[in-house]
């Protein structure tokens, strides 16, 4: 159940990121054609944790990925860059984001991408590795 709890965190950050840029958002699973610039999100969750002996405390960790894909092809790396410069200050390290009663952290800075090419989109990846303890009764 958490993992759907860090998930739902995480991608309201990113909505608020995706609507103060006016990007569309493309959502895992949900089917959409890209016609304008968007964000892609994808969650790579990594093998749940029992970091405590004796309690009842786990620890999701993984990587956030999202894909900048900019409708801006032939105009250098620039609009792109800066863009997915933006997406790094809003995952930067420590920050955290609440969801009901869970609280997921990033744990290191965002890394990015080089520039790769999909048909008429110039896009770069950010990634952010995001870790969420969780204690049980």
């Amino acid at each position: 159940m958490s993992r759907v709890k860090v998930r739902a965190a995480l991608e309201s950050a990113v909505n608020a990121f995706a609507t103060a840029n006016s990007l569309q958002v493309l959502w895992e699973n949900r089917g959409a054609i890209p016609t304008v610039s968007y964000l892609r999100t994808q969650l790579f969750p990594g093998a749940t944790q029992d970091p405590s002996i004796g309690a009842k405390h786990k620890r999701y960790v993984g990587i956030l990925r999202m894909t900048l894909a900019i409708k801006d092809l032939d105009n250098g790396p620039l609009k792109v860059e800066q863009l997915s410069g933006l997406l790094c200050d809003a995952f930067p390290r420590g920050k955290v984001f609440t969801k009901d009663d869970i609280t997921v952290s990033i744990d290191s800075t965002p890394n990015e991408s080089s520039i790769n090419i999909d048909s008429t989109f110039v896009c770069i990846s950010v990634d952010a590795i995001y870790r969420c303890d969780v204690l049980t009764n």
